[in-house]
């Protein structure tokens, strides 16, 4: 296995790397699945909760509960099992996963070690976090393939996200697989070498259902297009101004994984209106947050402000009409 200083090396010359078996799946990923199970079963009680056969209740995987749970309602109750909230169309009941063990997860030593080899001692826990589940295309109602929550993901950078402020911060995105990541079940694609051109134009196209994505004539040219096939255990790390994308899962299993962003303490998020956590620091430890319960609640108080007062979400001109689409919300 190589040293972290040779990730940190193909990280800075490729714009990402894949960190093989870094975490461990049964001690660091097994209590994180079991957390999504029981919410699971908590949402499809709320869908159906006389159904005497109902998947939350017959002992059925956690894949087909999802499943069931996205041919039901589709995105709506997907969005519970996400671990950020919607921007400017959250409300004051919008759903929010906030459990322990996710938390556990993105604090764990072992991942904080691995982030700091990129970015340094001092290390804050990014508000742009996400759960993305993405179940086999055939079984997804048709309002749902053209969400990048659920289907496909148009050609990006995550520093596109976040509002100018940080556009010269160190935001390093963390993608961890919870399931087996193949070519057919919509494994991230990176284009290799890409982030050396810096931040690209990008544009919202709601009408073509692409969302927010980098037009064709502003991708770099001459790059190589990479398939990141990943087990879970490997970690990916990208840079922020790599562009990435994912097509849709054509496989027979639903594809799962949390991607979440770290950056140096001090610089700015971007997101002033979403909270943020020192999870490691030589120079302030009592600021330290390790508490998942304040993590919570700052979420939770973050989602009461917004439901009041809206932010200015997008940085980037719109090519068509329309209303934003939360689905496609990043």
């Amino acid at each position: 296995m190589e040293s972290s200083n040779e990730y940190c090396q193909r990280f800075r010359e490729d714009g990402y790397v894949v960190w093989p078996e870094l975490l461990d799946p049964a001690n660091d990923l097994s209590p994180v699945i079991e957390e999504y199970a029981v919410a699971t079963d908590r949402l499809l009680s709320q869908l159906n909760p006389d159904g005497a056969n109902h998947p939350a209740h017959n002992g059925v995987s956690l894949e087909e509960k999802l499943v069931h749970l996205v041919e039901h309602s589709g995105s709506d109750h997907l969005r519970g099992l996400d671990i950020s909230l919607p921007g400017a169309f959250t409300k004051a009941d919008t759903p929010i996963h906030l459990g322990d063990e996710v938390f556990r997860l993105l604090t764990s030593t072992t991942l904080l070690d691995a982030v700091e080899s990129f970015i340094g001692p001092e290390i804050l826990l990014h508000p742009v976090q996400h759960t993305r589940i993405k179940v086999p295309e055939r079984k997804l109602p048709d309002e749902e393939k053209t969400s990048a929550l659920t289907s496909s993901t148009p050609w990006h950078q995550d520093l596109a996200v976040i509002d100018r402020s940080a556009d010269h911060t160190d935001m390093l995105t963390v993608w961890i697989p919870t399931t087996s990541s193949t070519t057919e079940s919509g494994c991230v694609v990176v284009l290799h070498k890409g982030h050396r051109g810096g931040l690209l134009e990008h544009r919202i196209d709601y009408e073509g259902n692409k969302g927010l994505h980098i037009p064709g004539q502003y991708l770099p040219g001459g790059e190589v297009e990479v398939y990141l096939e990943m087990q879970p255990g490997d970690v990916l790390f990208i840079h922020r101004n790599l562009p990435h994308r994912s097509e849709p899962n054509t496989s027979d299993h639903v594809r799962m994984s949390l991607d979440v962003r770290y950056c140096p303490i001090g610089q700015n998020i971007g997101r002033d209106w979403a909270p943020s956590f020192v999870v490691r620091s030589r120079t302030t430890p009592a600021e330290i947050v390790n508490d998942p319960a304040v993590w919570r609640d700052q979420w939770l108080a973050a989602r009461d402000h917004l439901a009041k007062h809206p932010p200015t979400v997008f940085r980037w001109p719109e090519t068509t009409g329309g209303r934003h689409d939360e689905r496609e919300y990043r």
